[in-house]
């Protein structure tokens, strides 16, 4: 991976992502899929309807983004999203029977994370 590339989605963009974790669809008895999906930080986007994509930036607001994360039954695990429209989003499959996943262990993330609900 070009270094400059990765960087540039970093310093030539304002903010940061949020990386929000949304169960998926069971892939079999087993394991459920989850989606790993980044979207442009703002604090203020929920008091005055800010626009997520102003100003505009080349990147479209994606970074590439080393995502560290474990739940309550596996060890830690790594996925790198990419700074692209067809893979700023991952995919990664956990046993069923998770209870909990932590993203961002250690605060050692530039990003914030968003869980589900339940």
């Amino acid at each position: 991976m070009n270094v400059e590339t990765m960087m540039n989605t970093w310093t030539l963009q304002m903010g940061y992502p949020l990386i929000s974790f949304m169960r998926g669809d069971t892939v079999d008895k087993d394991k459920q899929g989850w989606c790993v999906k980044q979207s442009r930080f703002l604090s203020s986007a929920q008091l005055n309807g800010s626009d997520p994509s102003s100003p505009p930036s080349r990147y479209n607001y994606t970074w590439f983004v080393p995502v560290q994360f474990m739940t309550d039954i596996s060890p830690p695990q790594h996925i790198l999203l990419n700074a692209t429209h067809n893979s700023s989003n991952g995919h990664v499959e956990l046993p069923a029977q998770v209870k909990w996943v932590k993203a961002n262990l250690n605060g050692s993330g530039y990003y914030r994370v968003q869980y589900p609900a339940e």
